[in-house]
């Protein structure tokens, strides 16, 4: 798999059948007895079929822990089961942590969200550019700052890296030289450079490291007790071993490494525990005050007023239509992580896990929600209308996540979506010209121009981009 689709690998959710809601559920109580054997149920499946290696989770609710269990191993080559204090890379979990300093530090008035970049860190990117982009695009995946983990600059660079990291500013001198990808605030493309760049505009703000500044001025006010950077020259206690699941089985995952590539983005490791405390501290009172934490989970929007299903550093979505403020986490290395606080049940759900490909934990989460807090997800409605107006291939050039996508007709009716060439997938119909993979995950919103189909408006909680139809081949009309 390519650098890049691994580093972005918990975007996507598989779809999959729910455990009965139970009754305790519908009277605003959870049973311990219920939530581990609905747990049990589901990542057991995934632990003996082998698509895992090892899974923490961790449901809390107020000062009641409802669970806290490991599974499977947290290393295969020697059989060690996955001890109760585990430790994982939590990977792109740590741009809430980064988007939460940030507001810290708009807080005490050191920097606003519509300062441009130039301000506090002049000269990173072209001139032009450090002037259009601002700290609340960084925050929002809205800058149009190139990706940087697909550039084949870095990726001779990261191959070469181990153990010893290049400077500190060899992403930012990477980055500095590029076009924008699309003009600032017009789309929304989930960007490791904007997170690395707000790594470093926390550090020039505040004079301390990132790693520092959590550790002094955030971490203790979540009572975490288990979240650092990661260090390849380090022992880190309980530290799980990586692993990445193939067509052959699980194999170990690529070395660590420093992490020197994703200050600000990711490099930090953490337990269950310490992500739950995370979640119930930034959406109690603990971390933020009331204005910076509305900040913080307010929709952003685009320029055209398009609302998006994004924070700053917080993924606003439902799961199986319950409220979620969440964010995940995947690397290379071995690891895939999940964590998200249902704020109408003021309820913590992590699900950390040392396998990579094999098990999407955003999935687990919305299985373990569905089970015990009931299916709430609107039905999608009969498809209507001709197919033709919709079949075609859809392009972007401004975007990494994928490219391009097919739009084709079903055999059983209806229409099919496959991305960069992979499998079809049904589209479910939600209203004119809107479409859904996923029951609601990913939605496809047809663009016409004189009633024509001429493009598609994509949407997913780390996404926002507009893909433009191509000249359709003959055969391509066709149903």
């Amino acid at each position: 798999m390519r650098l890049h689709r691994l580093l972005i690998l918990a975007l996507t959710v598989q779809g999959a059948a729910c455990i009965p809601l139970i009754a305790a559920a519908q009277a605003g109580t959870l049973d311990r007895t219920r939530v581990m054997h609905v747990v049990d149920s589901i990542v057991g499946v995934e632990i003996a079929a082998g698509r895992v290696a090892g899974m923490t989770v961790a449901m809390v609710r107020g000062r009641d822990t409802l669970l806290l269990k490991p599974y499977g191993r947290a290393n295969l080559e020697l059989d060690v089961p996955t001890p109760d204090e585990a430790v994982y890379d939590i990977a792109s979990q740590a741009k809430t942590f980064t988007a939460a300093a940030v507001m810290l530090l708009m807080e005490q008035g050191k920097l606003s969200p519509d300062d441009p970049v130039a301000k506090h860190l002049p000269g990173v990117l072209p001139a032009d550019a450090g002037g259009r982009v601002t700290v609340r695009h960084l925050l929002t995946h809205t800058s149009g700052i190139p990706e940087y983990s697909i550039l084949p600059a870095f990726i001779d660079i990261w191959q070469r890296s181990y153990p010893a990291p290049p400077p500190a500013d060899t992403i930012l001198k990477l980055v500095a030289p590029l076009p924008l990808a699309f003009e600032p605030g017009t789309a929304m493309v989930y960007s490791n450079s904007g997170y690395h760049l707000l790594g470093a505009l926390v550090e020039r703000v505040s004079g301390k490291s990132l790693e520092d500044y959590l550790a002094a001025e955030v971490f203790p006010r979540a009572g975490m007790r288990s979240t650092r950077r990661y260090r390849v020259t380090e022992i880190i206690p309980n530290l799980t071993s990586g692993y990445v699941s193939g067509p052959n089985g699980l194999r170990p995952g690529h070395g660590q490494g420093d992490h020197w590539w994703n200050r600000g983005a990711s490099g930090f490791v953490s337990t269950a525990a310490d992500v739950a405390r995370w979640l119930q501290a930034l959406h109690g009172s603990s971390i933020l005050g009331a204005e910076a934490y509305q900040a913080l989970v307010a929709p952003g929007t685009l320029a055209d007023g398009t609302p998006l299903r994004y924070g700053s550093g917080v993924a606003l979505q439902t799961m199986r239509g319950h409220r979620a403020f969440s964010h995940g986490g995947a690397i290379p290395s071995g690891y895939n992580s999940f964590g998200a606080w249902l704020p109408d049940d003021s309820l913590a759900v992590v699900v950390l896990s040392n396998t990579l490909g094999g098990t999407d934990t955003e999935a687990i989460v919305a299985r373990i929600v569905g089970a015990l807090l009931g299916d709430r997800r609107p039905s999608p409605t009969p498809f209507a209308g001709p197919v033709e107006p919709y079949l075609g291939t859809y392009r972007s050039a401004a975007t990494y996540f994928f490219t391009s996508f097919r739009i084709a007709a079903a055999d059983t009716g209806g229409l099919t979506v496959s991305i960069d060439g992979g499998a079809p997938l049904p589209l479910a119909q939600y209203g004119e010209d809107r479409f859904a993979t996923g029951n609601g995950y990913m939605f496809y919103t047809f663009l016409r121009e004189g009633g024509v189909v001429t493009g598609v408006r994509v949407e997913h909680p780390v996404g926002v981009m507009r893909f433009r139809k191509e000249t359709a081949a003959p055969e391509e009309q066709r149903p």
